[in-house]
């Protein structure tokens, strides 16, 4: 069976072949390299391109989606926190389906 894009980013990931260069959560930008089947690649990130990668699949592939598992690049105030709640059983009743 053909590995899935984001079990192959993980494996990449968990064997070391992310290496993240620069990243600037507030403006948004990220730059990584990521060692494939035999050639390093070029992830990045900017408000003004979105994600690319340097290698020649189309759409997200397993280097895009490797960086992505490590980075976080939206502003904190878009994403809401709240407190946590001190009782850790009140906190899973609010996960469960």
């Amino acid at each position: 069976m053909k590995e899935t894009v984001a079990a192959k980013a993980g494996r990449y990931l968990a064997e070391g072949r992310v290496i993240v260069r620069a990243l600037d959560e507030a403006a948004g930008i990220v730059s990584a390299d990521v060692r494939g089947g035999g050639a390093v690649y070029t992830v990045a990130r900017t408000r003004d391109t979105g994600w690319v990668c340097t290698c020649p699949a189309r759409g997200t592939c397993c280097h895009l989606t490797a960086v992505q598992l490590v980075v976080a690049v939206e502003r904190p105030e878009a994403r809401p926190v709240r407190p946590m709640d001190s009782n850790w059983s009140n906190a899973l009743v609010e996960i469960r389906p």
